[in-house]
């Protein structure tokens, strides 16, 4: 992999599972970002994150790191419960943030620090990466240009009984520390919150980026047998129409996608199970269209599936291909350049920030 000459200098706050399971190698990985700094209250899980990811500086105190001219941005891989005060203070020191989700644990919280974001001219990205996962960045650009009308969206995402036993043999072993900074009693105690916000906040996030704001929701709620469902409707911004599915836990396998309805056309995607699961996973759309000829008309289907390999990081490289037509075929039936699309398509992860 080559780094391009200017690269986003970044200080990550956090050495837990999370900056472990990603973000330390997602900014070794990215093009144009490096890892300049990592900061953590705990001593042992700096000296042990460092030797793996050899960054340039470590901080054991936040404000220490905030005050090095040389971090441009910073990750904010904490606890939950800390998420709006460390992205607040990066704020203050000048600095552009990408914070893990769920931004805050209240809406209170949230809206302050969207405030304070645009008070100082600042990004504040919240880690809700899937969007920018190539193969869904491709069937959101496929429905905005190609499907037409959208008329509604089905969105799912079921986690399974038996995940741990598979992120557990496939991860790498996490380092804990028991120096490290935990929040005031038991986050996960609550569990139907801590569902909601943790892996509710995916689902959502999914749903308004291919099917755009979502103006109304109804939701059913169902607890059963230590598993958690809610089937939640919902009307988007254009009049379509959604259902989004979270369940806690499927017995059966991970299994999380969408499906979208159009026009012209629908989308039919399987996202990536999770990190750690280096598995194929197959994407499709289909469309119709018409192409005219004297005195009669031709119905062709065009098909686009790709496979994708997720990687521990989460970010992953997709090729699409389209079923291709001859021209002589295409022009035959008096379709549009427009129409003809393209034939391969290559999308690679770049980092957000830049």
């Amino acid at each position: 992999m080559e780094k391009e000459a200017r690269q986003l200098r970044i200080g990550v706050l956090g050495c837990g599972p999370i900056a472990q399971a990603a973000h330390f190698e997602a900014c070794r990985r990215a093009h144009n970002a490096e890892l300049y700094a990592i900061c953590d209250l705990a001593e042992d899980l700096v000296t042990r994150m460092a030797a793996i990811h050899e960054p340039h500086v470590t901080y054991q105190d936040y404000g220490a790191m905030l005050a090095d001219p040389q971090v441009e941005a910073v990750i904010v891989a904490t606890a939950d419960q800390f998420h709006v005060e460390h992205a607040s203070r990066a704020l203050a020191a000048g600095k552009h943030v990408l914070v893990e989700k769920p931004l805050g644990v209240t809406v209170e919280e949230c809206e302050a620090l969207h405030e304070q974001a645009q008070r100082f001219g600042l990004l504040v990205q919240v880690g809700t990466m899937k969007r920018f996962d190539p193969g869904i960045a491709f069937a959101r650009q496929f429905i905005k240009e190609d499907m037409g009308q959208l008329l509604a969206l089905k969105a799912w995402y079921c986690d399974s009984t038996y995940r741990h036993t598979m992120t557990d043999n496939l991860q790498p072993i996490l380092v804990t520390s028991a120096y490290a900074r935990r929040p005031v009693g038991d986050p996960k105690a609550n569990k139907r919150r801590y569902y909601l916000l943790g892996h509710g906040s995916h689902l959502v996030d999914t749903a308004r980026f291919l099917g755009g704001e979502i103006v109304r929701v109804q939701a059913r709620f169902v607890q059963k047998f230590g598993a958690y469902c809610w089937f939640v409707a919902t009307e988007f911004a254009d009049g379509s129409v959604g259902h989004l599915d979270l369940t806690m836990a499927v017995r059966m396998d991970w299994h999380e996608g969408f499906q979208v309805y159009g026009e012209y056309g629908s989308v039919i995607g399987k996202t990536p199970p999770i990190p750690g699961i280096c598995a194929r996973v197959k994407w499709s759309a289909s469309a119709c269209v018409m192409g005219s000829t004297t005195g009669c008309s031709v119905r062709m289907r065009m098909s686009i599936g790709c496979n994708l390999r997720a990687s521990r990081t989460r970010f992953c490289m997709v090729r699409l291909c389209m079923v291709q037509v001859s021209k002589t075929a295409w022009q035959h039936c008096g379709l549009s350049s427009r129409s003809r699309a393209l034939s391969k398509r290559e999308h690679g992860f770049h980092w957000p920030m830049s």
